[in-house]
């Protein structure tokens, strides 16, 4: 795949942080040095860009970026170190001046090394604009809104370039943030994006330019024109290819980190979730054995309660004489009596009434005075003699 070339300026006042900035995002780290600019200088950097919003429509572009850093936007006192007067009118041109007149040419080649004294961006035109202001001055606001008052915008909405309001030094801001809330209310009503960040801190540097870097690869017509266009060039391996890999292996590692976090939190997520519903399965089984024990705690006292309750059986016994005859022996005669026990259903039952005996043989059938009871039907009358 070819190799593009894209342009982006940026532009603000003085200590803002704009090669802050510019270096963490090149060299991943920051100044420590801190001098004001007093020439623009030129950085580059190569890295794959993608689409706007990730289109799989649109594959990822190898591109080199080529950032322009400008000194701020008040100077404009005698000559910078190209021998140049200094005006930050030229830095809001989107065209420049083309050193092919107009050919296309291969990417660093057939391009001659600048010298020390020129001033020679390669790409032909600036494809974009950031406007860096530091968010603790109120001053810096106002001097990015006037950069922004400057440019050229009524232009065809394909070649427009892109412009994007950056609050820098995030890490500072001890205040309420009015002046981000300002910035943003301005960004939003004149329709460019706008970006909040810590250069020294290095938060979201790479983000920013990568979502300017999207937005210029939506727009082809920026940095493919027709009458400058320039071949691209196709051997990427020559061009910084320890880099360019580098960075794609560090995207690469960081898409199979993210990965590896979201299976890692879906199998969290999955085993609480199978965590809990076990728990609740537990919870209703001992719910289950409470409710059972207490059944049967309850049915062994209604069972107590009704043994206590029932009055036991206890038969009653009455005595019945009763009168049989017996064979008349030496010295005993008449019938002999003797008594039975018979068990009684209920105390209500009476026995039936004993019929009245046949008087025997040789049996005394006179009733005496002294037989009160009627004995004598039974005994011998020796017996009341």
């Amino acid at each position: 795949m070819e190799l593009e070339l894209f342009s982006i300026t940026v532009l603000g006042g003085s200590r803002c942080g704009k090669t802050t900035l510019i270096n963490a995002f090149v060299n991943n780290s920051c100044p420590t040095v801190l001098e004001e600019t007093e020439s623009a200088q030129l950085y580059y950097k190569t890295l794959n860009v993608t689409s706007k919003g990730g289109d799989a429509a649109a594959p990822p572009q190898p591109a080199m970026v080529e950032i322009e850093d400008t000194y701020a936007a008040s100077k404009s006192d005698g000559l910078d170190e190209y021998d140049q007067p200094r005006k930050i009118d030229t830095f809001l041109r989107m065209d420049r001046a083309v050193h092919t007149d107009g050919e296309a040419v291969e990417l660093l080649q057939g391009y001659e090394i600048p010298e020390v004294s020129e001033y020679r961006p390669l790409s032909p035109r600036r494809m974009a604009f950031m406007l860096v202001f530091d968010c603790t001055s109120q001053l810096s606001l106002k001097e990015a809104q006037d950069l922004h008052s400057a440019m050229r915008m009524d232009i065809d909405a394909s070649t427009r370039p892109v412009v994007c309001l950056v609050a820098n030094c995030l890490d500072a801001d001890a205040t309420d943030g009015e002046q981000r809330r300002l910035a943003q209310r301005y960004a939003k009503d004149s329709n460019i994006s706008y970006f909040e960040l810590s250069a020294y801190d290095l938060k979201k540097v790479k983000q920013l330019f990568r979502s300017v870097l999207s937005e210029i690869y939506a727009k082809e017509d920026l940095w493919r024109p027709t009458q400058h266009r320039r071949k691209a060039f196709s051997r990427v391996e020559d061009i910084d290819k320890n880099e360019f890999d580098n960075e794609n292996n560090r995207e690469a590692q960081k898409k199979a980190e993210e990965e590896e976090f979201t299976r890692l939190s879906r199998e969290a997520a999955e085993a609480a979730q199978e965590n809990k519903v076990r728990m609740a399965h537990a919870a209703e089984a001992a719910e289950e054995r409470r409710r059972q024990a207490v059944e049967e705690e309850k049915r062994q006292a209604l069972e107590a309660h009704s043994e206590e309750d029932q009055v036991p059986y206890e038969p009653q016994i009455r005595a019945t004489a009763v009168a049989t005859p017996a064979p008349t022996s030496t010295g005993s005669s008449g019938p002999r009596l003797h008594w039975s026990q018979a068990s009684l259903a209920s105390t209500s039952q009476t026995p039936p009434p004993l019929p009245p005996p046949s008087s025997p043989p040789g049996a005394n059938t006179q009733t005496t005075s002294e037989d009160r009871f009627g004995l004598s039907r039974w005994l011998p009358a020796s017996f009341f003699a």
